[in-house]
């Protein structure tokens, strides 16, 4: 007995020593987890547009891999909305490219019997070679997916680099295990809108070669749905080229045309084609493809492959993928505060990252919008920057291009240069574009405020002059000007200094809004380069939103040729506002904020704004009075900022990051991200620092709220910054301390909660103290 003590108290100390290891092992791993832990790209996955599930992908990258199981019916066509769909569970295949109105090349491994249809995503008894899958066996992560095919037992796992998807297919033993290649089938979106489809429409060509039985190549051509919606725009087809290895040779091969295969055709073109390889394969054999992708040529495909793969392995291509994603989003570093609050940010900046992909080769050509074949000026062998596919900029001044221009300057500033290359190209400066080719998404034109927010900023190195006579004529020239430019009814707003609604009936009203806040971005260039008459006309035209205002209603409303407003009046309708009602675009002045609030009346603002936001809460700030799923409203809860109630600004910001955003697959309630827009405003939310006028006053500020974590540092790129980091402590720091007390920056007190931009070039750090309730 007592020997049997001591060993007794030995061995519970013992259990102890390894529990409290264990724990602080625990403790140590999620101290340390990396910015990618943080990422779910599954969230807002469901009902999310065509290119939102891209998971095997780089930042701004041209491969985006995903699995298809939305893409089209049975073999003829058509197809759902997006290319994924969280809660189908059969995947047809996975494409190479998922890009805002292209994609194609897909992929699909198989076994047994050879099929070349997909079947029927509705009825997926119909034979064809789609798989099902359980979500349990699903995985996804920046830079990877992985999946089991339930049908062939095959584990399927993505990842990529910029211009190149690797793909690796573990197989089980079989005598007739296939990959398959599918060029000649639509894949995206195709008559879900009203408009006739908003991504893919139609596929205009196709062809697949077989080049040996390591090597293919070939391409399809698709035609986005906005160059059939927008009528008298050229059918121009977004031209997708592959270039292909496998890191086995095939036993056999043959190509098809839907359901016609055969094994002596070494190449097929046309609507409906593609090509099959056939192995034998031993039990857990692993099958790797690689994937190069070009929207100029094979040639310039397989010069991308060369570029980008060295014969890296799979899991090497991976692990690059994942520091690649963690050095991106690691230049906002957040600290403390919730785990799905980390979560939430860091998949908002991943979906900022994601969104605009590059669409130039790795040696720096890139096809123009006339289809010529250019070049990107080269620096020891390397492209100085890249040209971008882009969904319209329309209300990017309220996330991504605040949020670049602070913490990736080098994208703002490659992003201008691809603009103002297609301006040297076509003398205008585009709406959207799909691989350097016009694509009028909104019929509106924001682009000076990217270049506003660059010059302004301070971080511009581009050539500012042939910038600001881009601009200027942007804004302010309608002769001979594009349907693929935007701003189609200009003559309007210079001539009766505004759109009317009888003229324009889709957007005149929202156009007379944006155009003058955009002739005031643009006089904002011609104030910091001294070009006073051009600042007068431009801010002359700036005040054009008044023409809007209506005395009798007390509102922002949209108006007539004949001068009056429309009737009757319904401040819920959508007549003549793009994608909003005019409650919704009720402030949208963000130029002139205080010009508005005069002609409302202070006190009368506060309540109507507050008001909306009380209706729009009871149905998780989506409704007619406040959406957050689109842009026209977003700089709304920042006004109160300007009215003097500050503290409704902390408590809606609040409000609508804890109720809408969340970290399902179903979240962002009937939200159109646009490429990483709403969560772009999420992570500027996040950081506690906004901008309503979107970064483009000569003289400008950040307003501060208080931020989602105690501790935030944002580091600066210092070839556009003096400084290295920018610091936010938020002391006092609670889930319910959302109110700000006090501030100080550098040690210094903040009469109030606002400072000058410049401040960033400092080193600066701001510090606040927060509480549960406002300051009185």
């Amino acid at each position: 007995m007592e020997t049997f003590v001591p060993k007794l108290f030995f061995m519970k100390k013992l259990a102890v020593i390894i529990l409290l290891f264990l724990a602080t092992g625990n403790i140590y791993a999620q101290q340390h987890k990396s910015p990618v832990d943080y990422v779910d790209p599954f969230i807002g996955s469901q009902g999310a547009r065509w290119f939102a599930f891209t998971p095997a992908a780089l930042p701004f990258g041209m491969a985006k891999l995903a699995p298809m199981n939305s893409g089209f019916n049975g073999y003829s066509g058509g197809g759902g909305k997006t290319g994924y769909d969280y809660r189908q569970t059969t995947i047809l295949g996975f494409a190479n490219v998922h890009e805002w109105q292209t994609g194609g090349i897909l992929v699909m491994p198989t076994s047994g019997k050879l099929i070349t249809i997909p079947g029927d995503d509705k009825t997926p008894n119909i034979p064809g070679y789609r798989s099902t899958f359980q979500k349990a066996n699903e995985k996804a992560s920046p830079g990877y997916y992985s999946v089991l095919l339930d049908k062939y037992n095959i584990k399927a796992e993505l990842t990529s680099t910029m211009r190149v998807g690797v793909h690796k297919y573990t197989f089980p033993a079989s005598d007739s295990a296939h990959i398959i290649f599918d060029t000649g089938h639509l894949l995206g979106e195709a008559g879900s809108y009203s408009f006739g489809g908003a991504e893919s429409k139609d596929i205009l060509g196709s062809g697949i070669e077989i080049l040996s039985p390591t090597r293919l190549q070939g391409y399809s051509f698709g035609l986005p749905g906005y160059q059939v919606w927008r009528n008298g725009l050229e059918k121009k087809s977004i031209r997708v080229y592959f270039a292909a290895t496998l890191s086995k040779p095939a036993a056999s091969f043959g190509c098809y045309r839907d359901t016609t295969h055969n094994n002596k055709l070494r190449a097929e073109y046309g609507r409906g084609c593609g090509a099959y390889l056939n192995f034998k394969t031993t039990q857990g054999e692993a099958i790797e493809v690689r994937v190069a992708v070009s929207f100029i040529s094979t040639e310039q495909a397989w010069k991308n492959l060369n570029a980008e793969y060295h014969g890296e392995t799979f899991v090497q291509v991976r692990e690059a993928a994942k520091k690649i994603w963690n050095r991106e989003l690691s230049k906002i570093e957040v600290s403390g505060g919730t785990e799905q609050n980390k979560v939430k940010f860091y998949t908002s900046l991943y979906q900022v990252l994601l969104g605009r992909g590059t669409c130039s080769d790795a040696n720096g050509k890139y096809i123009s919008n006339y289809n010529e074949v250019k070049q990107i000026p080269l620096k020891n062998g390397v492209p100085t920057y890249s040209h971008y596919t882009n969904d319209a900029l329309w209300g990017g001044y309220t996330n991504f291009i605040q949020l670049w221009s602070m913490a990736y300057p080098e994208h703002s500033n490659s992003y201008i240069k691809c603009m103002l290359d297609i301006y040297d190209e076509t003398g205008w400066l585009p709406d959207g574009v799909t691989a350097d080719k016009f694509m009028p998404g909104m019929e509106s034109n924001q682009t000076s405020t990217i270049i506003a927010n660059a010059i302004n900023r301070g971080i511009a190195d581009f050539d500012i002059q042939k910038a600001y006579q881009a601009c200027f004529k942007n804004e302010t020239d309608w002769i001979g000007r594009p349907i693929g430019v935007g701003k189609p009814d200009m003559s309007y707003f210079w001539q009766l200094g505004y759109i009317p609604v009888d003229k324009s009936p889709r957007a005149g009203g929202s156009h007379t809004l944006e155009s003058a806040y955009t002739a005031w971005a643009t006089a904002q260039i011609a104030k910091k380069l001294g070009k006073t008459a051009d600042y007068e006309k431009l801010m002359k035209a700036s005040r054009n939103w008044e023409n809007m205002y209506s005395p009798e209603y007390g509102f922002l409303y949209t108006k007539n040729s004949d001068g009056n407003f429309m009737r009757p009046y319904n401040p819920a309708s959508s007549k003549g506002l793009e994608e909003g009602t005019a409650l919704q675009y009720a402030f949208n002045v963000p130029h002139d904020i205080p010009g508005l609030v005069n002609k409302m009346g202070k006190e009368r603002s506060i309540a109507f704004l507050d008001s909306l936001f009380m209706v729009s809460e009871k149905d998780k700030f989506h409704d007619r009075a406040y959406t957050q799923a689109n842009e026209p409203p977003l700089i709304n809860p920042y006004v109160f900022n300007y009215v003097g109630r500050p503290d409704l600004t902390q408590k809606w910001v609040r409000a609508i990051m804890d109720t809408y955003y969340d970290t399902t697959p179903f979240g962002y309630k009937g939200a159109d991200d646009d490429q990483g827009q709403l969560s772009g405003w999420f992570v500027l939310a996040s950081l506690g620092l906004f901008d309503i006028s979107g970064g483009c006053g000569v003289d400008q500020h950040l307003y501060i709220h208080a931020p989602l974590f105690p501790k935030i540092t944002i580091h600066l790129n210092k070839a556009y910054y003096k400084a290295d980091k920018f610091t936010i402590t938020a002391n006092n720091f609670s889930e319910k301390s959302i109110y700000i007390r006090s501030a100080k920056l550098n040690g210094n007190n903040l009469k109030e909660l606002h400072f000058a931009y410049d401040k960033l070039n400092a080193n600066s750090s701001l510090t606040l103290e927060l509480s549960d309730t406002p300051k009185q």
